[in-house]
């Protein structure tokens, strides 16, 4: 059935078929020094260079988030177009992704945490990466854990990373920064991985960046109640709209898959005063996504990716 599947999608309407009218694609931190998350977590900067470029090559248009929605709402048909959203806000955005797409003059979108930027907590699996990476062996809530290969220590990030996943990013954080201090790291440099309110506001002043908000605290969403979806989605979006000086009107959801997104989600995200919100469920934006601008979907960037892949058959057409 694969080999069907690829013959498939040699062919040329069956490649449009599957197109659709654009692809979002998720980037998330671009940086030299190797995770235990992988290339669909961490890029090397060159080979971020390296795609956008064969994207451009294979007749590729990048536009903005803005210029999407106006399409889909206007009924204007779009061909191989691409935006690019950045979840989270790291640091090193700056200095390895930042000055690629000032260069290629590619705009985007970055979705970012309000907690982050306030340096009131810090994205905690980056902290679980790098403890497990300096460390050998080490004590994280009482507990004692060893991993002295690369492979071990995959498997034990893997391990970890489910279980505080569903934890409240507040004990996470706080377990983790316990640890790196037992373990004699500086856990003061946990909370400058991502960039700061002055950092951001001066990055919005570039016509090429739009910030949107991705919670205040990175929470799993299924595990609060109404109340806190509330604060989730309106505190961070006040918060940046301060910052900005800016309204703030796209969201991207944590974790983004489809267990990840409470039914009723999308209904506050409206009355809070949201347009559009990104999921992780991969699929190209077709027109019927007009009709569901909270749930647009996106392709994950890897190492691996290619032009290839956004029009390649699947069982399901449309996320």
């Amino acid at each position: 059935m694969r080999t069907f599947l690829r013959w498939l999608g040699g062919v040329s309407w069956v490649r449009r078929f599957y197109e659709g009218e654009a692809v979002i694609l998720a980037l998330h931190r671009v940086s030299r020094t190797p995770s235990l998350m992988g290339s669909s977590f961490c890029l090397h900067p060159e080979r971020l260079q390296h795609l956008l470029l064969h994207l451009i090559k294979k007749g590729y248009t990048f536009i903005s988030l803005e210029a999407l929605l106006y399409a889909l709402q206007a009924d204007h048909p779009l061909h191989k177009a691409i935006v690019l959203t950045i979840d989270d806000g790291y640091a090193d955005f700056l200095e390895e992704a930042y000055p690629i797409l000032k260069q290629l003059k590619i705009p985007f979108t970055m979705y970012v945490v309000s907690s982050f930027a306030k340096k009131e907590l810090f994205p905690w699996w980056v902290g679980l990466d790098h403890l497990i990476q300096e460390r050998h062996k080490f004590i994280l809530e009482g507990y004692s854990y060893e991993a002295k290969d690369w492979k071990k220590k995959k498997r034990l990030f893997s391990h970890l990373q489910r279980r505080y996943l569903r934890e409240s990013p507040h004990k996470a954080c706080g377990a983790i920064e316990s640890a790196f201090r037992k373990a004699g790291l500086p856990s003061e440099k946990l909370y400058e991985v991502c960039l700061d309110t002055y950092a951001l506001h001066s990055l919005s002043q570039d016509s090429l960046c739009r910030i949107g908000a991705h919670t205040v605290s990175h929470p799993w969403l299924p595990s609060l109640d109404w109340e806190k979806w509330e604060r989730e989605l309106s505190h961070s979006k006040a918060f940046l709209e301060a910052v900005l000086q800016r309204l703030v009107v796209d969201f991207a959801y944590p974790y983004g898959g489809p267990q990840d997104i409470p039914t009723g989600l999308e209904r506050l995200l409206s009355e809070i005063g949201y347009r559009s919100a990104v999921t992780l469920r991969w699929s190209p934006v077709y027109r019927a996504h007009r009709s569901s601008p909270y749930r647009l979907p996106r392709r994950v960037v890897n190492a691996s990716l290619a032009a290839e892949d956004f029009h390649r058959p699947r069982w399901r057409r449309m996320a």
